[in-house]
Formats: C-alpha cells, structure tokens, sequence
C-alpha cells in the first residue's frame, strides 16, 4: 500500500496532515485487502471472514442445514452487492471498502441483520424445530460478537499488530470451543472393585486384548499428582513476569545495582521528576496473584486436589515462590546486562558498534529466555505422565531432528531477531545523526545493513548521512569518494524497492547537490541531467506531489537555466495543488530573480493568503515592496516580521531597515524608536553604523524618547 498509494495521493490532504507523511494503509481492511494482496487475497480476506460468521451462526445452533443455510449466504452476498450500488452513485466509487462490510453485518438492512431476523420467525413457537444451546454458547457467543466488532474496527481503523495477534487468538478459541475439543478431565481415583466382576474374569481374548493398552508408568509415582501440572504452569506464570520485566526493567537513571534497577523501574518515573509511582508495580502484582489463583483453582475444579487436604494451598505457594523467582533472575539478569552497558566506554568506532549490539542483544537475551521456558514446561508436563517408549529413535531420525532444529534456528533468527535487532541499531544512529557525527551514523546504519540487507528503509537514510557527511568535506577528493558510495547505496536501495518514490527523489537531490561541488562546467551539466532524469522517475510514481514538481522546476530555472521547462513544470504544480503556499513562494523567487517585482510581489501576496504566519516570505516581500519604491507596504511587511519571529537572528537588522524607511516617510520619531533597538540588538561590528544613523536623526531635531 506504501508504495501503489502515491500514485493516487490526492493533493489536498496536504492542507490537513504532513506532505511528507507515508501512508501505508488505508484505514479500510477491505479496500487494503485488494490493493496489497490482489483479487485472490481479497477473496480469501471475505471468505475468512464469512467462514467465521458462517461456522459461529452453526455452532450456536442458528443455521441449520436446510433452507436457511442457502438464505444466509445469500443474504451475505446480496448485502453486500446492494450496499456497493447505493455507496458509488451517492458517495463515490472508492467507499466500496466500507459498504462491503456494512451490506455483510451493519446495524440495519445487512445480510447478517435480516438473516437473523428471518431465522427467529422460522423457529418462533415452534419448539421442535429450536436447536439444543451448544455446551459453550456463551463463550462462543462472545468470541462472535468480537470478531464482528474487529471486522467493523479494521474497516472503520487501522488493523495493528496488537489487534490482529487477538483476533487470531480470538479465532483458535472460538474454533476449538466451537468443535467441541475443549473436553474437562476430571482426575477420579480409580476403584478397581467397582469393575463389572465379567472384566476381572475375562478370558484369554480379553487378556490378549489387555496386553496391547499402553504400556505402565517406570515406577508408582512416590511424588503428588499435582506437583508437575502445578511446575507446567509455574514455568507460563514465570515466562508472563520475565515479559513484564523485559517491557518494564530500564535503566533509565544509570544506576549500578541490578535489584535497585528493578525496584525503581516498577516504581519510579524518571520522565516525570523521578516521581514515585506504583502502577507498573500493581500490574506485576495483580498478574502475578491474579495468575496463580487461576491456574490453581482451574486444577482444582478438575479434581487435582482431592487425595490430600492442603494440597492446593501448597500448589498456591510452589506457583507464587518459583515463578517469582524464575521472573526474578530474568529480570536481576536483564538488569545487569543493563549496567554492563554502562560500564563500556567507546574510544573507536568499532567500540560504539559493539555497544550497540550490546543494546540489540537484551532481545537476544529474551529470546533465549522464551527458549527456557520451552524446554521447562515442556519437561515438566512429560514428567507428569512418564512412560517408557514404545519404539526407539532411527538414529537417521536423531540427524534429520537436529538438523531440521538448526535450521529452524537459523531461519527464526534471519527472519525474526535480525530484523528486529536491525531497527533498534538503526535507532541508535539518530542521536549522532541529530548532531551531524555522520561516520558514527553511517557505521551504525551499514550495520543495520549488515543484520537487515534487504529493508530499503535503512540504505535511504545511509545515503542521506553520506550525503550531508561529503558536503561538509574541505577535501575535493574525499568529498568525490564519499558522493560516489552515497550513489551507490541510493541506486541499491532503488533496485531493492524500485516503486519507493523516496528513493528516485533522493538520488535527484543528491546528483543536484553533487552538482554544486563540480569542478568543471560539463561535469556539472551531466549531473543536474541526471537529477533531471530521477525527478522525471520521481513524478511518475508520485505524479500529485507538488513538492517534487516545484524541486524539479526549481532545478530548471537555477540550475539548468532552462526557463521555458521551468515555467512548464511550475505552472503544473500550480494546476496540481493551487493552495500550496510553496509553490507562489518559488514563483516569486524565480521572478524577482528575472526582475519582473509585480509579479514576485503578487506571488508573496498570494503564498501569505495561503499561511500568513509565514515570516520569512513577509520579510522577502517587506524588500521587495523596497525595490518597488512602495515605503508603506514595506513598512508593514517589515512590521508583520517582526511580530511573528521576534527572536529573529538578524532582528537588528530588520529594525534598522525600519528606521531608514520611517525616515524616509518623514515619520523621524519612529525611525528613531527602531534605530535605538536595532543599536541594542546589534553585533559589535554594526553598531557605529547605527550610533550615526541615531545621530542624523537627532540632528534632524528629534527629541530622545
């Protein structure tokens, strides 16, 4: 959707959020369905959804299979192809994504509605024909009402990560309880004399058949029943607090002590003041008690508990003790990695890139945390019930399970932890890209490269530090050297995402700038024809951004010095988005430039219509209006500068250009006022300038005021 969406982006939604915004969907699930996947993907996308409102209605028992069932999906079908007929003529084409949803479970006259409406006339009082309830109705309902309510979000919203991983949590629920796989399994002590005497007595048939049950336990348990169920969900509880503690554990104050670190993340905000404050110490807590109640009370409504009084008051503590402290040592352990981050101190490059892989692998360390917690609830639930094996591993087996778990190690990390650790690197680089140290930024972002080679996102932002690190070069062939690797990596990052606009774009502002740095005239020209060629590239794939229309055209006129494109390209971006304050202010440039001043005046004018708060346009305008001989509308162009950047760099300046103007209007008090602020305000270097000015228009019989 990033990249198919630029073509279509209307130019007037430039006036209600940022040009420079990506949008990546189009808060419609339905019309993002077609767009990103294609018609087979959007196809499936409804099926899903109705398969999950078909199977929902069925299991609740209102859908039988007879006539109905043709009704409902008819009705599905019907609902949806009427509510797109009434959405194009009414309100456009492009809200089909909406009526599709509202004809198939709107509030009123969908599909789904009348369905339901039809289905309890076709049953009312007529009780032989109403279904039995299904044994999980209620939960069923429920999980049906909030995959309804997610269909409408994601319609009506943006579908996030958050939101999808429920949905398809939602799902499985919804299909094993709707199925019937959620069985309760109760523990019953055996009691062998309640066994019809026929079974005891059975003959050699019945011995033979006895013989092929599964084989016994190793040995009587000597352990209770309870304790390896009761560790299995120890080890769940232990893995939700070493989660909370990875989301909660910073070391945000630097400190030194991993149980101090803990202790004041769960309790103190360093953000606001070091405030005291015991909310992310409740959720531990809460879920931590809250958890064991619920495991514990679950077993014992299926009978874990009943050859022992105490026991389940012994399981509550085993959970409460282990999975606090299994959660605790990650949590010690985590914040321990934290201080030893602290204790690195980078001298070379090579040093501050360790460090930030120091930083991306806490997820590495959480990651072999989710890797224990595996491995111990799993032990645990097969000690429950240990067998001895019936059949024996090939030892061809034994290879291929090892080698089939290296490579999905492999792949879990290519795909999962790199990329992941590719982004909080590439993080990392902002503070010394902010603060213009480009080779500690470019080493951070080759290597979120290195980790991620195939996101374009990071080869941009290297080409960018590239870029502004070779214009700040004295050396010519350094400079050179540096503008050749910063092409390369831009021309890489296009053929890695060859419709990203961003990246044509970049390569023409690049090749603009290398232009400024060439030696000799035909160097220059074959540059500024090659960002010529990438801006011709970057309209195509986003032909309604006026931003690059009016960089292209700004290239046409400064420096190419071709007027007529430039007037051709300029006057499109005018066509294109006529309220972009932008675009009047390059007109006016360009023709003040070729000294055509009323007409520069009337772009001015109409750029500040557009944003009047424009400062620096006032103030371009202010000396236009100056060469134009137009003293009063200077005057108050120079004014409205003022009062809208009043800590302006060069505001002595401004107030000294009022004086001058003021004394040519015959208004000397006034020019006096502003001479005297200018005086203040002004460098050392200006200030005799300004003493005579004071002066002259003291001599003109101005009293001080």
């Amino acid at each position: 959707m990033y990249v198919a969406y630029n073509r279509f982006y209307p130019p007037l939604l430039g006036h209600f959020e940022s040009r420079t915004a990506s949008p990546d969907r189009s808060h419609n699930e339905t019309m993002d369905s077609l767009a990103i996947t294609g018609l087979l993907g959007f196809v499936a996308y409804l099926w899903l959804f109705g398969g999950v409102f078909y199977f929902g209605l069925h299991w609740l028992g209102f859908l039988p299979a007879d006539w109905r069932r043709t009704l409902f999906f008819a009705l599905q079908v019907a609902g949806a192809v009427v509510a797109v007929a009434a959405v194009i003529p009414t309100i456009g084409p492009h809200f089909f994504g909406l009526a599709i949803p509202i004809g198939m479970v709107g509030p009123l006259f969908s599909g789904l509605f009348i369905y339901l409406i039809v289905y309890g006339f076709s049953v009312y009082g007529d009780a032989a024909t109403a279904s039995q309830f299904h044994p999980h109705f209620i939960l069923l309902t429920g999980l049906l009402s909030a995959v309804v309510a997610h269909f409408v979000e994601i319609n009506f919203g943006i579908a996030i990560a958050s939101t999808r991983t429920t949905f398809w949590a939602y799902l499985g629920v919804f299909v094993v309880a709707g199925m019937g796989l959620v069985r309760g399994q109760e523990i019953e002590p055996q009691r062998k004399e309640e066994e019809p005497a026929g079974r005891k007595q059975g003959g050699k048939k019945h011995r033979k058949r006895r013989k092929a049950t599964p084989p016994p336990s190793l040995a009587e348990p000597s352990l209770p029943t309870w304790l390896w169920p009761t560790l299995a969900v120890t080890v769940i509880g232990a893995f939700v607090l070493g989660t909370l503690a990875y989301d909660f554990v910073t070391n945000a104050e630097r400190l030194s002590q991993p149980l101090t670190i803990v202790w004041r993340a769960l309790t103190v905000l360093p953000a606001q003041g070091s405030r005291t404050s015991y909310g992310a110490l409740m959720i531990v807590a809460i879920t931590w008690l809250m958890g064991g109640a619920l495991f514990v009370l679950e077993m014992a409504r299926r009978g874990a508990f009943r050859a022992r009084k105490g026991d389940g008051a012994l399981a509550m503590t085993l959970y409460l003790l282990v999975s606090l402290v299994v959660g605790l040592a990650f949590a010690l352990v985590l914040a321990g990695r934290q201080v030893s981050v602290l204790g690195i101190q980078a001298q070379t490059l090579e040093d501050v890139i360790g460090l930030a892989d120091r930083v991306a692998g806490l997820l590495t360390l959480y990651y072999g945390f989710i890797v224990f917690v595996l491995l111990a609830g799993g032990t645990a639930l097969l000690l429950e019930n240990p067998r001895r094996p019936q059949r024996v591993a090939h030892p061809w087996g034994v290879i291929a399970l090892l080698v089939l778990l290296g490579l999905a190690t492999a792949i879990a990390a290519v795909t999962n932890l790199m990329p992941i650790q590719a982004d909080v690197v590439y993080k990392q680089a902002d503070p010394y890209d902010r603060e213009g140290q480009w080779p500690v930024a470019i080493e951070h972002y080759k290597h979120a490269i290195a980790l991620a080679p195939r996101e374009d996102f990071y080869y941009l932002y290297l080409g960018r530090a590239y870029l502004e690190y070779a214009t700040s070069l004295e050396d010519s062939a350094g400079r050179e050297a540096v503008l050749r690797e910063t092409e390369q990596v831009l021309l890489e990052a296009r053929e890695i995402n060859p419709l990203n606009t961003d990246h044509s774009a970049n390569l023409a502002r690049m090749y603009r700038r290398w232009a400024d740095f060439a030696s000799d005239d035909e160097t220059r020209q074959e540059l500024l024809r090659r960002s010529s060629e990438n801006y011709t590239i970057a309209t195509s794939l986003s032909p309604q951004n006026a931003i690059l229309w009016n960089e292209w055209a700004m290239l046409y006129f400064y420096g190419l010095g071709d007027v007529a494109s430039y007037e051709r390209t300029i006057q499109h971006s005018l066509e294109l988005d006529p309220g972009f304050d932008q675009t009047w202010l390059v007109c006016g440039d360009t023709n003040r430039q070729q000294g055509k001043l009323e007409e520069a005046a009337r772009c001015y004018e109409e750029a500040l219509k557009l944003n009047p708060t424009a400062s620096q346009v006032w103030r371009v305008l202010g000396d236009t209006y100056i060469t134009m001989q137009r003293w009063e509308d200077a005057i108050y162009a120079l004014t409205q500068t003022v009062e809208l950047e009043p800590g302006a760099s060069d505001l002595w300046n401004i107030h000294n250009v009022l004086a001058r103007l003021y004394s040519q209007t015959g208004r000397q008090e006034q020019a006096l006022v502003h001479a005297q602020i200018a005086l203040q305000l002004a460098p050392e270097d200006q200030r005799a300038t300004l003493q005579d000015l004071i002066a002259q228009l003291q001599s003109l019989g101005v009293s001080q005021p």
